[in-house]
């Protein structure tokens, strides 16, 4: 669990397939759903300002993932931060997110399996495993998160309930997909 990415000379990524299914949960994982209390518009706000972002971040991240591995080197990830459209100022709580994110990414697509959910158990191997990587990513998350809002458009009201409810469903969300993959 957790590698940092380093691998063996001549040691081959299992396949590409196991990029596109990654590729796949990744960006059906971002999909926002309103609920009972928000309007529309609010809606629109949760999808617009987070979700392509977060979409575009996970898709770049898996790519320098491969990317990496089948060239035998470290991922770059300095290249993804000065790539990245971000605020300044938030360089180095979006690294630390990739960090969590590129050794999730590589040690999948090192893993055996054809599926997100046969990758992620042959990594983690049980639900307490993979709750430990959910709970750090999800910490990575927030300090992002809490220094990219100071940034955001200030005709966006209500930027902390929104991103309090994000942070919250997200971990419901995890949460019952790891009770999914390890029953």
């Amino acid at each position: 669990m957790g590698s940092s990415l380093q691998i063996p000379h001549n040691t081959p990524v299992r396949s590409r397939k196991s990029f596109y299914a990654l590729r796949s949960f990744c960006l059906s994982e971002v999909s926002v759903q309103p609920d009972a209390h928000s309007d529309r518009g609010r809606h629109r706000v949760l999808r617009g300002v987070f979700a392509q972002p977060v979409i575009l971040t996970q898709e770049k991240t898996l790519e320098e993932a491969l990317a990496a591995l089948e060239s035998d080197r470290k991922p770059d990830r300095n290249k993804l931060i000065q790539t990245a459209n971000i605020p300044k100022g938030t360089a180095k709580t979006y690294g630390e997110w990739l960090k969590v994110l590129l050794n999730h990414y590589g040690d999948l697509l090192m893993s055996e399996g054809s599926s997100y959910t046969s990758m992620v158990r042959s990594v983690y191997k049980n639900r307490t495993n993979y709750l430990l990587f959910l709970n750090s990513l999800g910490e990575a998350e927030k300090r992002f998160d809490r220094a990219f809002k100071p940034h955001m458009d200030k005709k966006t009201e209500g930027v902390n309930h929104i991103v309090s409810q994000i942070e919250a469903c997200t971990t419901k969300l995890r949460r019952e997909e790891a009770a999914k993959i390890f029953p």
